[in-house]
């Protein structure tokens, strides 16, 4: 589908404590069943069909109506002599199960319509034909993934031929019924067992659930919900944080998670201010006063500052391709600052994007072992996913190549990823969760010993990147089957050493 949510930056968003998921159009909910209605919000194909009253299609037909209400005439399209296709909002179904699926279209006038929903290669899933004023529907018989959901589209083709008339169609939408699966308990907390290698964990975005969840670990609902999915608890919780100078530490966050026996795993960016501007100094007293309260507070946690900066997409990335000495500079004086200040429970990570063509040498930027605790990769599988087609990648070719240049770079830390998923779109999404976590991690990267699933849903450009481990059942259950290995540690870590850095497991 086309969705119009762009990639937030979590970092803003999260500093606001909550995230809301906004499903579109009207939605009528009780404690099993959701009714949300998907309306169109992108022209695909035109197809000689005229527009009135609008400058698109999608806009034309995307009244915010139900059923039982009769759309605006003041816009509307007006059949050609070839299909006009627009593509749907979308929802994320995650745990949901599809009830039922119905399209409806309102034609004013006696002309003979084709109405019809397809998905993304063009397959037909249900057509009907119609040639009287009113609203008319058509069941769709979607298979449950999400992948499906979101590529579905409308068409709607007039009738050719001597005698025909034009039709006009005012409205279009896809109702949709999604039914809760019952209640389930979160896991309760269990110890480490012995052999465990890999702390584990999530950046857990509660609109995955289509709920109106905040994020982990404002929202408890949410975190409880991926651990049944996942079923397991989780050894670390990834979220973020804003700049000292935008907002004072928070160890009631912290808290939170180290209750639950989780390690915090804090990102942090310089929030509009430049590296530049911090290596110069003038921002010493924020930085001051943040370290003195993380050093009160006293609870170990992983500190992950200005991650990706050997890529431009991020202003601080952009800033070391010009000119890397700045950003190591800045890295070092904050971490001077919070050394001098005895904020030593701050685990320092160390986090570049997986390397590619043009990317910034990760040897210019590196701080030091001394300014370093734990190096880092953030690294997707993105396939096909039509809104990036960069191509199918499995584990090993994803990380390898940066893996082995942070063990030469590095050789005494440990690694962590702080970032990843895959998508459905390209292969088998169950498959490379399984050979990823079940053989390629253990048996290949034994210096990785730490794994963060972004567990997302990314709306950008019209596009959605399917990273949540819910976009399917089949992936949803490789998950759990694969983090249930004692491999991966539970949440046995809410009592870690005061002001002392977070150690690898043996």
């Amino acid at each position: 589908m086309f969705g119009r949510k762009s990639r937030r930056s979590v970092y803003a968003v999260v500093a606001a404590c909550s995230v809301l998921a906004a499903l579109i159009g009207a939605t009528n909910a009780t404690a099993e069943t959701t009714t949300t209605y998907l309306r169109p919000n992108a022209d695909i194909r035109l197809g000689g069909w005229s527009v009135v009253g609008s400058s698109s299609a999608w806009d034309a037909l995307n009244d915010n109506v139900t059923p039982s209400e009769t759309p605006s005439s003041r816009n509307y399209v007006l059949s050609g002599s070839w299909t006009l296709r627009v593509g749907l909002s979308t929802t994320p179904i995650a745990g949901a199960e599809i009830a039922s699926a119905r399209a409806w279209f309102y034609s004013p006038n006696w002309n003979y319509l084709t109405v019809e929903v397809r998905e993304g290669s063009g397959a037909v899933l249900a057509s009907r034909q119609i040639a009287s004023p009113g609203w008319h529907s058509v069941s769709v018989p979607l298979n449950g993934s999400q992948g499906q959901l979101d590529d579905a589209y409308l068409a709607l083709r007039g009738a050719t031929g001597y005698g025909s008339g034009r039709a006009s169609v005012y409205a279009a939408l896809l109702r949709l019924r999604l039914e809760s699966p019952d209640p389930v308990e979160p896991p309760p907390p269990a110890p480490t067992p012995t052999g465990a290698k890999v702390y584990w964990g999530s950046w857990i975005d509660g609109e995955v659930y289509g709920s109106g969840l905040g994020d982990a670990p404002w929202s408890a609902a949410t975190w409880d919900r991926f651990e049944v999915n996942a079923g397991k608890p989780v050894s670390m919780l990834h979220f973020g944080q804003p700049a000292p100078w935008n907002q004072a530490f928070q160890p009631s966050l912290n808290e939170a998670v180290v209750k639950r026996g989780a390690i915090p795993l804090v990102d942090m960016d310089s929030d509009g201010v430049t590296s530049s501007s911090i290596a110069s100094g003038a921002y010493d007293s924020h930085l001051i006063a943040w370290a003195r309260a993380v050093r009160a507070y006293g609870k170990p946690f992983f500190f992950r500052w200005e991650w990706e900066m050997n890529g431009t997409w991020f202003p601080w990335g952009a800033e070391a391709a010009r000119n890397p000495a700045v950003y190591v500079s800045a890295w070092r004086r904050f971490h001077d600052i919070a050394v001098a200040q005895g904020a030593t429970n701050l685990t320092w990570v160390w986090c570049p994007n997986t390397v590619y063509p043009g990317s910034t040498p990760l040897a210019s930027l590196y701080p030091g072992d001394a300014y370093v605790d734990w190096t880092c990769i953030d690294g997707y599988n993105f396939g096909q996913n039509p809104y990036k087609p960069y191509g199918w990648t499995s584990f090993r070719d994803l990380f390898g190549p940066t893996y082995n240049a942070l063990l030469s770079l590095a050789p005494s830390k440990p690694v962590m990823i702080g970032e990843t998923a895959s998508s459905e779109f390209g292969g088998s999404k169950p498959g490379w969760i399984a050979t990823a976590l079940e053989s390629t991690l253990p048996n290949e990267f034994p210096r990785i010993k730490a794994i963060a699933w972004f567990n997302w849903n990314i709306f950008e450009g019209g596009g959605r990147l399917d990273w949540p481990i819910e976009s399917s059942s089949g992936s949803r259950e490789a998950f759990a089957r694969a983090i249930s290995s004692p491999y991966y540690a539970g949440n046995a870590f809410g009592s870690l050493p005061l002001l002392t850095p977070i150690k690898p497991l043996p």
